[in-house]
């Protein structure tokens, strides 16, 4: 059923929408309308463009408006480092947060909507990564940049290759499951992680059996209750972080801490992983020790 609801129930979503069960030739041209947009451009996957024809269909219905077309890998990653405050990206990291912090970056002048064919996150988040010059990967999160509008189209999603589906299902699972395990979890948190675990569970179930079946109704119901869970594992992140987070202050400030002490968990984690597999395979840890070098 088509439903329009805000992304995230905090303060910085408000205005910031997500469309379940959208039809992307109607909904997409009806939001450039609502913002009289006079110029549009396409960022898109190679193998989107080439393999099927969902940009052709966007590209005639918003005729005129579309002055560009661009490939390209990440737009997110794209949109964080076009809207830098200056040209060092490292001169812009909080070093001992790992991220930018909301007066290093200009918010963003384009507004954007996103037509997700997986099951990332990263359509939910309002953090974007980027690689400096040495190699080195950094994190740039902005209140607002995270996409206006994401339009959860389950007929487009059904396009991609089935094992980026499934696969970035299993991402969305061990989201759910490493959160339920998190000591400082609690029941609202774990209330959201078992609602999107049990939808993405058997949204993926019901997914393979469609496509092994080629019924196409049954295809199009799993990816839509696969994208549910997928944002049901993002709310109780969200109630996590919160819980993380010290003193409140204005918008997702808690949002943002509880992410950056999730990044601080995993780093710890990763470094204590050799210690624990030496005792089992003394070669693998020290090839995992090689890897964090």
């Amino acid at each position: 059923m088509h439903r329009r609801i805000q992304q995230l129930p905090i303060d910085s979503r408000i205005g910031y929408d997500a469309i379940f069960d959208a039809s992307y030739l109607d909904d997409i041209p009806q939001e450039l309308q609502k913002w009289s947009a006079k110029r549009v451009i396409l960022v898109l996957s190679k193998s989107l463009d080439a393999k099927t024809d969902v940009i052709r269909a966007l590209e005639s219905k918003l005729g005129h408006l579309v002055v560009a077309k661009k490939r390209m890998r990440s737009c997110r990653s794209h949109r964080a480092a076009t809207a830098m405050a200056a040209a060092d990206m490292e001169a812009l990291i909080d070093q001992q947060q790992g991220i930018t912090g909301q007066v290093a970056l200009r918010p963003p002048r384009v507004k954007m909507i996103c037509l997700p064919t997986a099951l990332s996150a990263s359509r939910w988040n309002h953090i974007s990564s980027a690689t400096n010059a040495r190699g080195k990967k950094q994190q740039f999160g902005h209140d607002a940049g995270a996409p206006e509008l994401i339009v959860l189209d389950p007929g487009v999603a059904a396009m991609a290759p089935e094992r980026l589906w499934l696969s970035s299902g299993v991402r969305a699972l061990d989201h759910c499951i490493e959160t339920i395990c998190n000591p400082q979890s609690d029941d609202e948190v774990n209330a959201n992680m078992q609602s999107g675990l049990g939808a993405l569970l058997k949204g993926l179930r019901e997914y393979k059996a469609a496509r092994r079946g080629g019924d196409t109704a049954e295809l199009l119901r799993s990816i839509s209750d696969c994208q549910a869970g997928s944002r049901k594992a993002m709310l109780g992140i969200l109630h996590l972080a919160r819980a993380r987070g010290a003193e409140p202050r204005p918008r997702a400030s808690g949002w943002e801490r509880g992410q950056r002490d999730a990044r601080r968990d995993q780093l710890s984690d990763a470094r204590t992983r050799p210690q624990m597999h030496r005792r089992l395979n003394p070669r693998r840890a020290e090839e995992g020790a090689g890897h964090l070098q």
